[in-house]
């Protein structure tokens, strides 16, 4: 009689947990709040911090910046205007790039710019940067450009 041995082996695989999200509220919330994005979890404070506001809105929004977040990108693909506005005295620090593939988008709170910064605007779209802008990094962008490095109101727009 012959047996047969079966062998069940376990793989084990490291992996790292992104922490890239998107906007699911089609409403104005604040950015701390998980069940506004769809993976449950706030981006901003985890291994690859990755923020995207996508087509989840269908009319103008805002977000409160209600918390001090990290992010390696901030993505905006929308024809409807996100606002990012600052609540209390919150920092939203940048380590990569803000891509805005579509629409015209708000920053109106303070940004720390950690690493080396992109900011890349698709044709037709824009991105105002409305409050303070820190951080010795550089900032390269594409498109049409207005900058107050240590103050307020830069916008970069691409036609």
């Amino acid at each position: 009689m012959k047996r047969t041995i079966l062998c069940l082996g376990v793989i084990v695989s490291q992996f790292s947990i992104l922490d890239a999200a998107t906007w699911i509220l089609n409403g104005n919330g604040n950015w701390s709040v998980s069940a506004n994005w769809d993976s449950g979890v706030v981006p901003g404070t985890g291994v690859d911090p990755v923020a995207n506001f996508g087509s989840s809105i269908t009319a103008a929004r805002t977000v409160g910046i209600d918390g001090t977040f990290t992010l390696n990108t901030l993505s905006f693909d929308n024809a409807f205007s996100y606002t990012l506005e600052e609540v209390g005295m919150n920092v939203l620090t940048l380590n990569g790039t803000i891509d805005i593939l579509q629409g015209n988008h708000t920053i109106d709170a303070p940004i720390n710019l950690a690493g080396n910064s992109s900011i890349l605007v698709n044709g037709g779209a824009s991105a105002t940067l409305e409050d303070t802008i820190s951080g010795s990094s550089i900032i390269a962008k594409n498109g049409r450009s207005e900058e107050s490095r240590g103050g307020k109101k830069c916008i970069y727009q691409m036609s």
